[in-house]
């Protein structure tokens, strides 16, 4: 997992972090088996959790808040069209909400841009086509196509690739204890 740097600026997630590492510390802080190697690696871990669970959180209001602004949107254009008294109120309401929803493509984009890996960008050259299509291609190629089974026949679906990844793995780590009498190997 890779850090989103852009959380480091928002004061909920720094504090959320500050108060991990304070419990943490103090919850191993009385047990004299743990040494500070292991109380750095379970700060660590702690974070990685409460970063994970803050940007869930936080991703899950980004969706609701798009998807509310859309609807609001989508409803105030109703409105618009059926020709409301105050067109100019209507107008700016209208407005507003575009530019929140262009913030939040925006902030998406940004986002897609980092998870691509892009060597280049010029600010103002926003492609976000190009950019989720570098995100796909790049997370397609991480991805196990096909598999070639015990019987040298090739899996090509997920369910079937699955099922010998598995069984692959139980054999290589099933045990292997041979018996001599009473003696085992």
């Amino acid at each position: 997992m890779k850090l989103n740097s852009a959380l480091l600026s928002e004061v909920d997630y720094v504090n959320a972090i500050k108060s991990t590492i304070a419990e943490t510390a103090s919850e191993y802080e009385s047990d004299e088996e743990v040494d500070e190697v292991l109380l750095w690696e379970m700060i660590k871990l702690k974070i990685r959790d409460a970063s994970m669970k803050y940007s869930k959180v936080n991703m899950k209001k980004m969706r609701n808040g798009e998807a509310n602004f859309e609807s609001a949107l989508a409803a105030l254009e109703r409105q618009w069209e059926q020709g409301v008294n105050n067109k100019g109120v209507l107008e700016e309401q209208i407005r507003c909400k575009k530019n929140i929803l262009e913030n939040i493509i925006q902030y998406k984009t940004k986002g897609a841009i980092i998870r691509s890996k892009a060597r280049w960008y010029n600010e103002g050259e926003i492609n976000s086509k190009y950019f989720l299509n570098l995100e796909n291609r790049r997370c397609k190629r991480k991805t196990i196509t096909q598999i070639k089974m015990r019987n040298s026949s090739y899996a090509t679906n997920d369910p079937d690739i699955l099922t010998e990844y598995n069984s692959f793995y139980s054999r290589l780590y099933a045990s292997k204890k041979k018996t001599h009498g009473d003696i085992m190997f």
